[in-house]
């Protein structure tokens, strides 16, 4: 008996072989021997149907099972090509997000230099401005005056002080009353045919003032209407 082979086929039990073959079975693959058979060892195998797999049967099983290999091969390999794919886009779009902020920080960048080349023109034109307009107010200034100068004189305790000033031609002269009573600045002698003919301020309220300008020299004697006591007050005007 050591002699014969024993054949591996029946020493699988038969729940596995329908388990592996039942799908095959439609198709003939399958060959099942008669109850009560006698095994190639010799032995009786009675209460069991031997069912054992001719060569055509096992060809197409094999040929089954490398097909099913292939294709789930080749699923494995499509899943992972598509999520390669998935994640280069993914990349892809990453990159076009970078890109555009990148562009949008140089654009801002940019704005900003405007921004400044704007805010400096303008700094520009406001200097340039204000010389032009402090050198025409200078200008002005001189034309209107001349290089005259404005002298202050003081009516205070009923009496002018000073009582006598020296002056140029386009001189002005500035009176300002601090008196409680009013005053006058009046040209020429007290009570004279000629007084008041230069020039004469009438009545000067108190903290008002009186200006004249003097335009020919010579002396000028001036005096106060109201009061008595208020004379012999000179401008000496000099070329």
């Amino acid at each position: 008996e050591r002699g014969v082979g024993v054949d591996p086929w029946s020493r699988i039990p038969l729940f596995c072989k329908v388990a592996l073959c039942g799908p095959i079975l439609p198709c003939g693959m399958l060959t099942p021997t008669p109850r009560d058979g006698i095994s190639q060892g010799g032995r009786p195998m009675s209460g069991c149907i031997r069912v054992s797999l001719n060569r055509r049967g096992a060809s197409a099983f094999w040929a089954m099972a490398l097909l099913l290999a292939l294709s789930l091969f080749s699923l494995s390999l499509a899943v992972a090509c598509g999520g390669d794919d998935d994640d280069d886009d993914d990349d892809d779009a990453s990159v076009d997000d970078d890109t555009s902020d990148d562009d949008d920080d140089d654009t801002g960048d940019d704005d900003d230099d405007d921004d400044d080349d704007d805010d400096d023109s303008g700094d520009d034109d406001d200097d340039d401005d204000d010389d032009d307009d402090d050198d025409t107010g200078d200008d002005d200034d001189d034309d209107d005056t001349g290089g005259a100068t404005t002298h202050d004189v003081s009516i205070t305790g009923f009496a002018m002080d000073p009582a006598t000033i020296d002056i140029k031609i386009g001189d002005t002269v500035r009176w300002t009353n601090k008196d409680v009573s009013n005053h006058t600045v009046t040209s020429g002698k007290r009570d004279a045919v000629d007084s008041g003919d230069e020039f004469d301020s009438g009545k000067i309220p108190k903290d008002d003032t009186f200006e004249h300008t003097f335009d020919s020299a010579g002396e000028f004697e001036y005096h106060c209407e109201i009061h008595g006591g208020m004379n012999g007050y000179f401008v000496n005007v000099e070329d």
